[in-house]
């Protein structure tokens, strides 16, 4: 995939996300949606069995699943179905995916300068920090410029 195609992907997909980031999350009810949607309904849990074809012993530990976090996507879009409702899954970064990006190759670069300045030091041939974070600074841009494949390899393994 070519660096410009990963970064109009990043695009694309920030601009997709930013509607979710700006909007405030709404926390599920203490016992779940299921159960919450259910009762307002006016539906009891063996009604809703009885839709789904299971029993109500069945729908209560979906209810018990969906309030704990153990309960999967297959079986909270099935109960969905079953309540007219639809399930909407989405992870929300807390920053903009080009920040997170960005942050990332900075630390990477960063560790490279360090490394270089570390040894040119050591050699007597130290440069001044000016110079340093002027280099720091090309090398993020040339690095954002170029998404490197390793970006998000451990330390070990680039």
């Amino acid at each position: 995939m070519s660096p410009d195609f990963k970064r109009l992907r990043l695009q694309q997909l920030d601009a997709n996300l930013e509607q979710h980031r700006n909007t405030p999350h709404q926390p599920p009810p203490r016992g779940g949606w299921i159960k919450e949607i259910r009762k307002a309904l006016g539906m009891t849990s063996r009604q809703l069995g009885q839709r789904m074809g299971v029993s109500q012993q069945a729908v209560s530990a979906m209810e018990a699943g969906e309030a704990d976090g153990t309960i999967t996507l297959n079986s909270l879009r099935k109960v969905a179905e079953h309540l007219s409702c639809e399930v909407r899954y989405v992870l929300v970064p807390r920053q903009s995916l080009e920040s997170i990006v960005r942050e990332r190759v900075r630390e990477l670069a960063e560790r490279h300068i360090h490394s270089t300045a570390t040894t040119m030091r050591l050699e007597d041939q130290a440069v001044s920090n000016a110079h340093l974070q002027r280099q720091l600074d090309q090398l993020v841009a040339r690095m954002m410029a170029e998404l490197p494949p390793n970006l998000w390899a451990e330390p070990d393994e680039v």
